[in-house]
């Protein structure tokens, strides 16, 4: 994962960007491993047949592989999510005045 600042390049999580702007990124790996907990989560907690969870599961290991277009696909959209989520909260961040 990277934390960086619009194109100032990658800075360690948590480093001050300067701007006081913070891009998060994950690389396709990553974005594997967190499709992979809530593939792994819904298989157990969504109360699924047997057949329908073995259907996901399949569904995971044979068109989400690491490196493949469809996990890079996935990877993209998470990062947009992502920057949107970041954006708005930047937006809704005024201070409220401390006058009652």
């Amino acid at each position: 994962m990277s934390v960086s600042a619009g194109t100032a390049g990658a800075v360690p999580y948590g480093g001050n960007t300067g701007d006081g702007r913070m891009r998060l990124e994950l690389d396709p790996e990553e974005g594997r491993e967190l499709l992979s907990l809530v593939v792994n989560h819904l298989a157990e907690e969504a109360g699924l047949s047997d057949r329908d969870r073995a259907a996901v599961r399949r569904w995971h290991s044979d068109r989400m592989k690491a490196g493949s277009d469809d996990m890079r696909e996935l990877t993209g959209k998470i990062n947009a999510d992502l920057e949107r989520a970041l954006r708005s909260k930047e937006k809704s961040a005024v201070q409220k005045p401390e006058w009652r």
